[in-house]
C-alpha cells in the first residue's frame, strides 16, 4: 500500500464516519444498508481484524425493539408499548395513523437512536491499521521525529530525520547517504570531546578504541566499527564531492547505512547520557 492509497482510504473513512451527522437526522433503508456495506468493504481492504468486522455487521444486523407511545391528551395514563424496526443503532420512525387511531405506521425513513460506540471502535481500528501500514513504510521511527523535535537544543536532528526519510521514500541513494552522514555527524558532535576531532572518521575512531566513551553512547564496538565501515560510501559521495563517480552504488547499499546510523542515534537517545529527553 503506497502514500496515495493510504490517503485515499483516509478520505473515505472520513467520508463514511460523517454519514451519522447528517443535519436532518433522517436516514432511508437503503441508505444505511449501502453505508454498512461500503464501510465493511473498506474496512477489509484495509486489513482491519476480521473479528471486529464481525461485531460491526452484527451490531448493524436488522430486528426488532420497542418504544414507548406517550399520548399527548392523556398524561396521567401509562405509555404504550410498540415494535419498531432496527438497524443497530438506526429506529424506524413511525407515527399515529391518525387522530382518533392508536394504529402507528411506519414514516418510510428511520432516526439514529442507540449508541454508536461499536462503530467508533471500528473506525478506530481502520484508522490504527493504517497508521501501522505507514510506519511499517518507514526507515524512521515515528518517535524519532517527535522526540527529537519536542526539544530545541536538538531540533536539528528531527530536520535530518525528516530528510532522511524523504529520500528513502523516493529512492535517493545519493540524498539518503548525504543526510545519514549528517544526521551522524550532528549526534556525534554532541559529545564535546569528540567535536574536536576533524572529521566523522577520526571520531569514529576514537569510540572504537574508548570503552567509556562509547557506554555514554550505549553502543557496541561492533556497531561502531559497521559505522566506520560506511566511509567508502561517505568519501565517494560526501568529502570528495569533485570526484567523478563511475558509477551508483545500489539503493540497498545506502539503506543499510542509513539503517546503522538511525540504530546509532536510537541507541544514544534511549541510553539518556548524550541526549536527554523526557518520557
Amino acid at each position: 500500500m503506497n502514500n496515495i492509497q493510504i490517503e485515499q482510504f483516509n478520505e473515505r473513512l472520513k467520508k463514511l464516519g460523517e454519514f451519522a451527522k447528517r443535519a436532518d437526522g433522517r436516514y432511508s433503508e437503503s441508505e444505511i444498508i449501502d453505508w454498512v456495506s461500503e464501510c465493511v468493504g473498506v474496512f477489509y481492504e484495509i486489513g482491519v481484524d476480521a473479528v471486529i468486522i464481525r461485531i460491526f455487521l452484527d451490531y448493524f444486523s436488522f430486528g426488532i425493539a420497542e418504544a414507548e407511545d406517550y399520548d399527548g391528551y392523556m398524561v396521567m395514563r401509562e405509555p404504550e408499548l410498540y415494535k419498531v424496526k432496527t438497524i443497530g443503532p438506526f429506529h424506524e420512525k413511525t407515527h399515529q395513523e391518525s387522530g382518533y387511531s392508536r394504529r402507528r405506521v411506519p414514516s418510510g425513513y428511520y432516526e439514529l437512536v442507540g449508541s454508536f460506540y461499536y462503530a467508533k471502535i471500528a473506525f478506530s481500528s481502520a484508522r490504527n491499521t493504517l497508521k501501522n501500514k505507514v510506519a511499517e513504510r518507514r526507515i524512521v521511527p515515528f518517535w524519532l521525529i517527535e522526540q527529537t523535535s519536542a526539544d530545541d537544543s536538538i531540533k536539528h536532528l528531527s530536520s535530518s530525520l525528516e530528510l532522511i526519510e524523504s529520500k528513502y521514500e523516493n529512492k535517493d541513494a545519493h540524498g539518503l547517504v548525504t543526510e545519514a552522514v549528517t544526521l551522524l555527524d550532528s549526534v556525534l558532535n554532541l559529545d564535546a570531546d569528540l567535536k574536536n576531532k576533524a572529521n566523522i572518521g577520526g571520531k569514529l575512531s576514537s569510540l572504537v578504541e574508548n570503552e567509556t566513551k562509547r557506554q555514554t553512547f550505549g553502543v557496541s564496538k561492533d556497531l561502531i566499527i559497521g559505522l566506520n565501515c560506511g566511509r567508502i560510501l561517505r568519501n565517494a559521495k560526501v568529502i570528495h564531492k569533485d570526484m567523478p563517480i563511475k558509477y551508483e552504488f545500489p539503493f540497498l547499499i545506502a539503506t543499510s547505512f542509513a539503517y546503522l546510523v538511525l540504530f546509532f542515534v536510537e541507541c544514544t537517545i534511549l541510553n539518556e547520557k548524550v541526549i536527554h529527553y523526557e518520557n
